[in-house]
């Protein structure tokens, strides 16, 4: 039985709880693992957030997000600490946006120099620019959106416009949250 009274509250011993659930009634504050060793460029050893969620994900343009017809719209994610995976099914029947194709994000991506998310993405339905090849989908330091890209050949890749035709994308990706 953990000790409720007091402060602090300290216990040898592996800890067992029987009923409920252990809860970090303080924001900010979670799990601290600061008893191992630090490895070179350690920024926290505080696990301070766990969540599940769902999502809607959007198809924008670049140049303009216009307005779009959906068809299926569902996104779930996982976020532990800052890691989120995020896993989307998006299909749409037309759009009035204008440039490169871009898929919302739950979050946007932790601001950094050289900081980059590749994830993996599938089609059934879509005008792509090129006859056949490879999509993948990246997102950028800062970004709240993923990048659409295919590549013909696997060496050049080229982003993608938005089109106004019936597109279904299903992907994933995991990344670092601001």
């Amino acid at each position: 039985m953990l000790k409720t009274v007091g402060n602090p509250s300290t216990r040898s011993g592996n800890q067992t709880i029987l009923d409920g659930n252990l809860v970090i009634g303080t924001a900010g504050k979670g799990i601290d693992f600061s008893a191992n060793p630090n490895a070179p460029g350690t920024t926290s050893e505080l696990l301070n957030d766990y969540e599940e969620g769902t999502w809607t994900p959007t198809a924008l343009g670049k140049t303009s997000a216009g307005t779009t017809t959906y068809s299926a719209q569902f996104g779930s994610y996982t976020k532990v600490g800052n890691v989120v995976h995020a896993t989307f099914n998006l299909s749409y029947s037309a759009t009035t946006g204008t440039g490169d194709l871009q898929i919302s994000l739950p979050f946007a991506m932790k601001t950094q120099a050289g900081l980059r998310a590749v994830g993996s993405i599938q089609t059934s339905q879509y005008n792509l620019s090129a006859a056949a090849g490879s999509l993948t989908v990246l997102a950028t330091s800062g970004s709240s959106v993923l990048d659409v890209y295919l590549s013909a050949d696997d060496v050049a890749w080229q982003l993608q416009p938005i089109t106004n035709e019936t597109a279904t994308f299903i992907g994933s990706i995991t990344y670092i949250a601001a």
